[in-house]
C-alpha cells in the first residue's frame, strides 16, 4: 500500500515490509487414519508482539480475501520453492472463518518425504507455528 493512501495517527518506527506475517500455534491431527494440518492463523482482536508498533486485526478483516483468493499452505511463504502443501480450490485446505478469527484444515500430500519430516518435526515440537501473510487494504494508526 503507498504511504500517501495511508492516515497516520502515529509514526511507524519501521517500514512494513509487504507482505507482513504473524504466527500462530499449528497441531498435527488425526483423523480417519490420515494426518491433517490445523490451526488457527488468524486471530481477531488480539495484539500482535512489538513489532515497533501493535497490530490488531478486526472481525470480518478476511472475509472479503477468502471469497476471492485461493489460500494456500506453503513452507515458510515460498511459493517458488516448494509444491503447495495444500489449497483451497483443489479441495485440500479448508479455511473456516469464525467469530475468533480463520481456522485451518489441511490435508498434506501421503507419502512426501518433505511432508513427513515435517508432520516429525510439528510432533516433536521443533515447528510450532504456522503464520499467514497479507497485506493491508486499509489500516488506522491510534497511540495507545
Amino acid at each position: 500500500m503507498e504511504k500517501s493512501k495511508c492516515k497516520f495517527a502515529c509514526q511507524r518506527k519501521q517500514e512494513l515490509p509487504i507482505p507482513e506475517r504473524r504466527s500462530f500455534k499449528i497441531e498435527v491431527r488425526e483423523v480417519e487414519g490420515e494426518k491433517k494440518f490445523v490451526g488457527t492463523p488468524i486471530v481477531y482482536n488480539k495484539k500482535s508482539e512489538d513489532l515497533g508498533f501493535f497490530e490488531i486485526i478486526k472481525p470480518g478483516a478476511a472475509t472479503e480475501a477468502l471469497k476471492r483468493s485461493d489460500p494456500r499452505l506453503l513452507y515458510g511463504h515460498n511459493s517458488n520453492s516448494l509444491l503447495p502443501i495444500a489449497r483451497a480450490s483443489a479441495g485440500t485446505l479448508r479455511a473456516t472463518e469464525t467469530k475468533k478469527g480463520v481456522d485451518i484444515e489441511a490435508d498434506p500430500p501421503q507419502k512426501n518425504q518433505f511432508v513427513d519430516a515435517l508432520i516429525e518435526s510439528i510432533e516433536r515440537g521443533d515447528v510450532r507455528e504456522m503464520s499467514f501473510g497479507f497485506t493491508v487494504e486499509k489500516d488506522e494508526w491510534k497511540d495507545f
